[in-house]
C-alpha cells in the first residue's frame, strides 16, 4: 500500500469515529414517543408491506453548527 492510500485510509478510519461519536450526541426520542412511531410504521408495514410515509421529526431540527453570523456579527459594535 502507497502512503497515500494509507493516510487517507487513516483519514477515512478518523472520520468514521467522529461521525459515530457524534452520531451518538443526538437526543434520544422519548418513550410514548418512540412507541408511537413504531405502531405507526408498523400499520403502514401491515398495509403496505413497507413504510410508505416516513413521521416527521419530533421537534424542529437546529443546525449542529451555528457560526457566529448565524445572528449578524457578533464582532460588529454597536453605534
Amino acid at each position: 500500500m502507497h502512503i497515500e492510500e494509507k493516510i487517507a485510509a487513516k483519514n477515512l478510519t478518523e472520520s468514521r469515529r467522529w461521525l459515530n461519536a457524534a452520531a451518538q450526541l443526538r437526543p434520544e426520542l422519548p418513550d410514548a414517543e418512540r412507541v408511537r412511531r413504531v405502531e405507526a410504521y408498523t400499520r403502514q408495514i401491515e398495509a403496505h408491506g413497507c413504510i410508505v410515509a416516513w413521521l416527521p421529526p419530533s421537534e424542529p431540527r437546529r443546525p449542529a453548527y451555528r457560526s457566529r453570523f448565524a445572528d449578524g456579527d457578533v464582532l460588529r459594535r454597536e453605534r
